[in-house]
């Protein structure tokens, strides 16, 4: 019987080994986790248009956004921290593992009996399971796997719970196009059109008010109103009605805002800019920056300049040749921005361009202002800037606006 004892027992282990390449056995809970799974996202409602009224009444600052509805699933998962059994080296070793099952089994488990009274009489306060020893010396080499090659591990365990979450954001549109525009029962409506950017649109009536009062006359201008229209690509149309008689176009018109003809003006310009206050030169900045206007720099900046030209340039540029990398060249037009206080609540920016080798004026305006950081006055500025420095300012559409229809 004895042989044949021996017999079943080694075709037991060799059917059991292999069974598995690692096993894990759980010991303590692991911090659980939170995973997120989006779930996708759909808009609500129309798009809003979004108004600020420069100081001076004669334009705006506009932006637009729309609302959403992000769908997200998160899941609270449990970990378990354990030890991780891997497959024996060798075929034989793995047999030899299952082999030793009859005698590792039962002590494991009068281990796991001893452990377990021990821990109930409180000898160990804080004892691991006892079954670590059933599954270590028992359950891994029944499954081929070496039981000294446990190694500290965490694994996933069941999900604790399951949530969906709805969030409503509000994004800004970057995409369609906006316009201003005089709308008439008779007539087709004349106005600007501008795209939508990822920044806020700066309008002036003054880009406008030519237009309307040249195609119409007074009177018809009064039978009419003006609006903000915003069309998205998917043909979606939100309007928002704007206060502007016939007097505000002509006042717009009026405005302190003049400009010498371009032929008064340096072929290639180079601006050097001054500013009583370092919040007024980094908007011109900004605005010079936009337009691809060169900015010739001086002092504290024109160092740090010198810095970088050293360091990329030097000695890699040409002195024999006047245009070459880098040879310094002056500016030819200031741009001198000052403030001046009103009242204790008002300040008066004074913008003016002027042409260094003459002299001559190019061009000026003036603006009011609460506080110089507000919005209202910044968005005046930028737009006044545009006007007085940008060749092209035609830009997006202008002038009588017939619309396509599907």
């Amino acid at each position: 019987m004895k042989p044949a004892l021996h017999i079943i027992c080694w075709i037991i282990a060799l059917s059991l080994s292999g069974c598995g390449t690692t096993y894990f056995v759980p010991l303590a809970v692991a911090p659980s986790k939170i995973d997120s799974q989006p779930l996708g996202e759909e808009p609500i409602g129309s798009p809003q248009i979004h108004i600020m009224t420069h100081t001076d009444g004669f334009g705006w600052q506009v932006s637009a956004s729309q609302d959403w509805i992000e769908n997200e699933q998160r899941t609270e998962q449990e970990y378990w921290k354990g030890l991780t059994y891997r497959k024996a080296d060798t075929l034989t070793a793995q047999v030899g593992y299952t082999a030793s099952t009859p005698i590792t089994c039962p002590g494991s488990l009068i281990a796991h009996v001893i452990l377990r009274m021990i821990h109930v009489m409180g000898v160990f306060d804080r004892a691991e399971p006892t079954w670590k020893l059933v599954k270590q010396l028992c359950v891994a080499p029944l499954l081929g796997l070496d039981p000294t090659s446990g190694i500290d591990d965490t694994q996933p365990g069941p999900a604790l719970s399951t949530t969906r979450i709805q969030r409503q954001l509000r994004r800004p549109l970057t995409s369609g196009r906006l316009q201003i525009r005089w709308i008439h029962p008779r007539w087709d409506p004349v106005g600007a059109e501008y795209p939508l950017t990822t920044t806020p649109i700066d309008i002036r009536i003054r880009e406008l008010a030519p237009i309307l009062l040249r195609t119409h006359s007074p009177e018809t201008l009064q039978e009419g109103h003006m609006e903000l229209a915003l069309f998205t690509t998917d043909n979606h149309a939100v309007r928002h009605p704007l206060s502007i008689g016939v007097s505000t176009l002509t006042a717009a018109l009026k405005e302190n805002l003049v400009r010498k003809p371009q032929q008064h003006w340096p072929t290639t310009m180079r601006f050097r800019i001054e500013a009583t206050h370092p919040q007024l030169a980094t908007l011109a900045q900004t605005v010079l920056t936009e337009l691809h206007a060169p900015i010739v720099t001086r002092g504290s900046n024109s160092t740090a300049l010198q810095a970088v030209q050293r360091q990329e340039v030097s000695p890699m540029f040409d002195e024999s040749h006047p245009s070459s990398i880098g040879h310094w060249t002056g500016a030819n037009v200031l741009l001198a921005i000052t403030t001046t206080a009103l009242t204790p609540n008002t300040q008066l920016v004074v913008v003016l361009t002027s042409d260094i080798e003459s002299g001559q004026v190019l061009g000026q305006f003036t603006i009011e202002c609460a506080r110089l950081a507000d919005t209202t006055c910044t968005s005046a500025l930028r737009s006044q800037l545009r006007s007085l420095i940008s060749t092209d300012t035609n830009s997006g559409r202008r002038g009588t606006l017939i619309e396509e229809h599907p």
